[in-house]
Formats: structure tokens, sequence, C-alpha cells
């Protein structure tokens, strides 16, 4: 059997994109003309940043926005919405950007206020065949961009979560092949640097990998 190295980055890639960094769980909630309110629990105590996107479901409307700020009983975006009065059985999530360019596309401009992410995925050298079967050392990179102007500490949230999500000695069933996370190196978050878009900032994931026919344990 040969290798699929498609099959594999999709397999990690749909693992990045079912990510959710932070949710409130169903319950009551209401929406006001900017964002969320509750009367019990805590939006901070859930972890909570500004500079994340939050969707909402069980509204009437529920459009994605950029929280600009957070308070125990409130979540202010940067979009107004439509009145909602309270009701249980809503939710509010965040997940990863929904600004994105994945493996092979062009990067969106990035716009003032909104966070970004970027995917690749590498497969650098050649293929080692043996007897028992094929394998390949890939890389897979996701970097993401913060606006200043909303603060960083949404980065810190999600690459705590991404870090959890691509842990050493995962292994992700591709039909056939495994797509594994190596542990040595293991997956590591770089610190925050400057990006070529003044007024932005970003944070890169990088997730060594094998992409594997055998069944052998990888370290």
């Amino acid at each position: 059997m040969s290798l699929d190295l498609l099959a594999a980055k999709q397999s990690y890639r749909l693992r990045l994109t079912s990510t959710v960094l932070v949710t409130t769980g169903a319950m009551a909630l209401a929406a006001v003309a900017d964002g969320y309110t509750r009367a019990d629990g805590s939006f901070l105590a859930d972890g909570w940043k500004p500079g994340m996107e939050v969707t909402p479901s069980g509204f009437t409307a529920n459009p994605v926005a950029v929280v600009t700020d957070v308070t125990a009983l409130k979540l202010t975006t940067a979009t107004t919405r439509a009145v909602e009065s309270s009701a249980s059985g809503r939710t509010l999530t965040a997940k990863l950007p929904r600004m994105r360019a994945f493996d092979g596309q062009d990067m969106p401009t990035l716009t003032p206020n909104v966070p970004a992410m970027r995917e690749a995925f590498i497969h650098p050298g050649s293929t080692l065949r043996t007897q028992s079967g094929e394998s390949h050392d890939v890389v897979y990179l996701v970097t993401l961009f913060a606006p200043k102007s909303l603060g960083t500490d949404w980065l810190d949230v999600a690459m705590t979560v991404l870090l959890r999500r691509f842990r050493s000695g995962l292994v992700l069933d591709t039909g056939g092949q495994a797509a594994r996370v190596r542990a040595n190196p293991g997956p590591y978050a770089g610190q925050l640097l400057p990006a070529d878009t003044p007024g932005f900032v970003y944070r890169l994931l990088t997730v060594p990998g094998r992409v594997d026919t055998r069944a052998a344990v990888l370290t």
C-alpha cells in the first residue's frame, strides 16, 4: 500500500477545524445590541478573551462576531446584533478564526480587529520503504494572527488547547494508514512575534508527525 499524504493532511485539518477553544455549554443567555449577557455563571471563568470569535446557537439570529470585551456577565462584540430576551438552551462557542488559508492557498489580507489563521503541511525528504510498509515524516503548521488592539491573551488559550488536541502520540486514522504526532521531537508553540502586517502579531504551532502504513508504535 502506498502512502496517501493528501489523506493524512485532511486528517490533521479535520482535527484542527473541529477545535473548540471555549464554550458556555447550553444555558440561559440573552442577546443585547452589542453582545450577550447571562444572569448566572461567568464568561471570565469559562475562559473567554477579547479577540476570540463567538459563534452563537439557539438564538433566532446566530451571527459570528469578534469579542472586544469580557466581564463575568457580558460578552461585548465588535458588531451589533438583534436583541433577544433570555432563554435557556442557548450556547456561545469560540472556535478558531474564520478568516483562514489552508495549505496551498494564498493568505487573505489581514483585516483590522479580525483574527486569522494559516495552515501548512510540509513533507520534506522521501518516503522510507521497508518490507513492513512505508513511512514519511511530515510537519503540520498552524499560524494564528491576532490584532494587537484586542490583546493577545486568546492566543495563549488557543495554543494550550491546540497542544492538547495534537498531543504527542496521537494517532489519526486516515483509512489503512496512520497519521501520527511525534513525541521526539513533540509539538510546540512558538513565542509571540510581530506579523508583517502592522498592528498584528502571531504565534506558530509546530506539529512534527509521521504518516505510516505500519502498525509500529512511533516514538
